[in-house]
């Protein structure tokens, strides 16, 4: 049996631009990640042939976050969405075409920016989220990125 040794990283991006006209706008886009470790990620390879018998191949990254005692709350991007903004940060949420981060990334800052993340840390897009945190055996998130 495998133990999980891995350390991911996910940042939930969300806007905190606020209008008040006349005036210009206030704000911005506010990046607050979420350290997961005893995480398993690793590279995989899908191969699909297609009716005319070429193969397809897809280099993936398979990343298991198992839900632990004690952990933020995770909700639905649908559920998370409709939470103001002073709640976000009390919850981590899991979205198609944003990215992961394979280690612990520090805090996104306006010194330490998403450009930094991406040229530090191995990362992916996620392309594919089961939520299987509700099964009474081993419940967890399995992330499909590429």
């Amino acid at each position: 049996m495998t133990i999980a040794k891995h350390t991911i990283t996910v940042v939930n991006t969300y806007s905190d631009i606020v209008f008040q006209p006349p005036l210009p706008p206030v704000g911005g886009t506010t990046y607050k990640r979420t350290v997961f470790k005893n995480c398993q990620w690793e590279d995989v390879t899908d191969r699909q042939a297609d009716s005319g018998g070429l193969t397809q191949i897809n280099k993936l990254i398979s990343i298991i976050i198992p839900k632990i005692k004690g952990m933020k709350p995770y909700l639905p991007y649908a559920d998370y969405a409709k939470l103001d903004n002073s709640q976000k940060p009390n919850y981590w949420t899991l979205k198609t075409e944003w990215e992961i981060f394979l280690g612990e990334v520090p805090e996104i800052t306006g010194t330490y920016t998403m450009e930094n993340a991406r040229a530090d840390f191995r990362h992916c897009m996620i392309k594919g989220i089961e939520d299987l945190s509700d099964q009474p055996v081993l419940p967890h998130w399995e992330v499909t990125g590429i």
